[in-house]
Order: C-alpha cells, then structure tokens, then sequence
C-alpha cells in the first residue's frame, strides 16, 4: 500500500510508487548482500544471500507480479493505481504512472534475472511510446488536462531513457519493436533535452540557468548570457538583480493533451 497513517494500512496502490519502491528493494538487497551499488556496478555479482536480501527479492516479485496480473492492460499500459476491494483505477492512464511501472519491472528483471519481468517492461515501454508520444511535436503527453512536466516527471522520464538503453533495448534477434532500437531511445532522449529541459526558447525551458562550467563562456563587463546557445542562461543572465539558481521548474507543454 502507498500510504500508511502510522496505525492503519491504507488500500490504495499507486503505480509509480510501487514501481520505484522495487528499485529501491534492489538497492537495499545489493547493499545489505555485500554487493557494489551504484548504476550498472557489478550486476552479476554474487552476493551473500542474507535472510534480509532473500526478504527483498521475494517482495520484488511479489510487486512485480502484482503489476503484471493487476495492473496491466491488454493495450501494453499500466493503470495509474489499484484499491483493494474495488479494483483499478479507472481514469486514463497517465505518463507517470508507465514510468514506475517500467522502472520497477526493470529492476524486478535485474534482481532476479527473470525475463519475464524484462519482456514485460518492454510491453509498457512500448505501449507508452504508442500512446503518449506526439509525432509532430516530439514529446511526450502526460495523459493529465494539462501537459505539464514537475522535475519529478522529468527525472523519471530521464530514468527510463537511461534503463531502456541498458536493459531493455533490442538485443536479441527476435526483438524489432521500433521504440525501442537504440537509435530511436537516444533520439527521444535528445528531444527530451531539447524541448523540455532546455526549452526552445531561453524563456521556456525547464533547467532556469546553468553555471559558466557548463560550455557557457563568461567575460567580466560583457553580457553574453548564453554563449553555447542552448536556451539556458548563466545564472547571472537569468532575470532578478542577483540571477536565479540552477534549478529545475515546472513547464507546460502547450500541444494539448491527446495524442494528435
């Protein structure tokens, strides 16, 4: 369950969390069966088959098999959630909720080697390239009333870029889903970053400015501003009398909803 108030369980699972919930099960159970932690260290190590671990790996596939029967649909998405004693949720399914979702069976695959949980994070993978992906616009949908990107969205978008390519990308003879031949995976990527956190404008992305470290070129006494041209101010140059950190904010992504 997602939410516990201290005394009393909730009855509502919420798919992006049980989704990272599963990774963060993998990480506990490299780290607490002695095995190096970290992105893509040392994945075939052996580790120390603690009770702790076996604990964590049995709730992995309990999760992930949950998603599997419960929570996917015959179209390839995952349903934003599920309360027990009414079923899923029956809302639109949301980006979100694909990119936990994906992220969890991934890491249900790398913990237990079952391939089935890869082929099924391929089946959501794929599904939410068809469904949310805008072919004139190049980015993805949302599936909420507005297409707004949260840093909490994007880094989970970022995430499952990064593990398509590790993981689940076609690397099998059998395997031919365009969305997820390399190429394409980086080329979404790329668009991610141009359009998004970029921005197509020095106005309109996501990332508010970047340090000078960063390709940007500063001279003292000249308002250059954004030298590497990548819609991304210095902080000195990114509006108010002291410039603005180098966060990330909210955008909206004014292309509608539905995938046109």
């Amino acid at each position: 369950m997602t939410e516990h108030d201290g005394r009393t369980q909730g009855n509502r699972v919420d798919t992006f969390q049980a989704g990272y919930t599963m990774e963060a099960l993998r990480i506990f159970e490299r780290a607490i069966d002695g095995m190096p932690v970290g992105y893509a260290s040392g994945e075939s190590a052996k580790g120390l088959g603690t009770p702790e671990g076996k604990r964590a790996l049995e709730l992995i596939r309990r999760q992930a098999d949950f998603i599997m029967h419960n929570l996917m649909r015959k179209d390839g998405l995952v349903e934003n959630g599920y309360t027990i004693g009414q079923g899923p949720d029956q809302d639109e399914p949301t980006l979100l909720a694909q990119l936990g979702a994906i992220r969890g069976l991934t890491a249900a695959f790398l913990a237990t080697k079952d391939e089935a949980y890869r082929d099924a994070a391929r089946l959501v993978y794929e599904a939410m390239d068809r469904h949310f992906w805008d072919q004139k616009w190049h980015v993805y949908h949302t599936g909420e009333t507005e297409d707004k990107y949260t840093p909490w969205l994007a880094g989970a978008l970022s995430g499952v870029f990064r593990v398509a390519l590790q993981n689940l990308n076609n690397d099998q003879a059998d395997e031919t889903a365009k969305s997820l031949d390399r190429e394409t995976i980086i080329s979404r990527y790329v668009d991610f970053y141009d359009r998004i956190v970029d921005g197509p404008t020095l106005q309109e992305g996501m990332q508010a400015s970047e340090f000078w470290d960063t390709g940007d070129v500063y001279i003292k006494g000249k308002k250059l501003g954004n030298t590497d041209r990548d819609h991304v101010p210095q902080v000195q140059a990114a509006g108010g009398p002291y410039g603005v950190a180098p966060v990330l904010r909210t955008v909206k992504v004014n292309v509608g909803s539905g995938n046109k």
